[in-house]
């Protein structure tokens, strides 16, 4: 349990600094960049889901 929390929560971390990066710089995502955000949604997504189906 606390290994998933962790992993999630480094995750959102992640998409918050790549959110902030873009900001800062005034820019929009690359290519590549948008490529890793959405598999990184989508691993958050995938977390949700297993701790919503696991009752925890």
């Amino acid at each position: 349990m606390k290994n998933f929390i962790e992993r999630r929560a480094g995750l959102v971390a992640l998409l918050n600094s790549m959110l902030e990066a873009v900001k800062t710089e005034n820019r929009a995502f690359t290519d590549e960049e948008t490529k890793k955000f959405d598999e990184i949604e989508a691993e958050i997504k995938q977390l949700d889901a297993i701790q919503t189906s696991s009752g925890v």
